[in-house]
């Protein structure tokens, strides 16, 4: 990725459009280091109950940056944009965003979500044709079937 060339771009590329490009198993990763304060190693679960991969490593993301990261991700999932996967129980924390993914007459949108809730984390990503849709509502039922 390029350094972005204006305070634009760099309002851009905060918010994932621009020039950014991640996927989401990569982002889903990151919510998983804010949750345990550690990187991991991606594990498919092949079947409900599998036991979660060995391979934790040191993070690099201090303390006080993760109680910030933390509790911005409740807030936006308990009052903010991502309200609607908010559940009862344990907490859900998480982030969303919007961005045009294909422009035109009849664009469509990709809406995201990342988060985690317990020992799970996720990245949902959802293609619409409305601006204003969410990723929320579907990342609040694979959180809610997951447990």
């Amino acid at each position: 990725m390029q350094s972005p060339g204006s305070v634009a771009a760099v309002a851009a590329s905060t918010i994932g459009e621009g020039s950014v490009l991640v996927s989401p198993l990569a982002m889903a990763l990151v919510a998983a280091q804010v949750d345990s304060g550690s990187q991991h190693k991606p594990s498919m679960i092949i079947t409900p109950g599998d036991p979660p991969a060995a391979g934790k490593t040191a993070g690099a993301i201090s303390a006080t940056n993760l109680a910030t990261l933390r509790t911005l991700m409740r807030a936006t999932v308990h009052q903010g944009a991502a309200r609607q996967a908010d559940l009862a129980g344990q907490p859900v924390y998480g982030q969303v965003g919007t961005v045009m993914y294909r422009p035109g007459k009849h664009p469509v949108w990709a809406t995201w979500f990342v988060g985690y809730r317990g020992d799970v984390a996720i990245a949902v990503l959802e293609l619409s044709r409305s601006a204003s849709a969410s990723a929320a509502p579907l990342a609040a039922q694979v959180l809610g079937a997951a447990g």
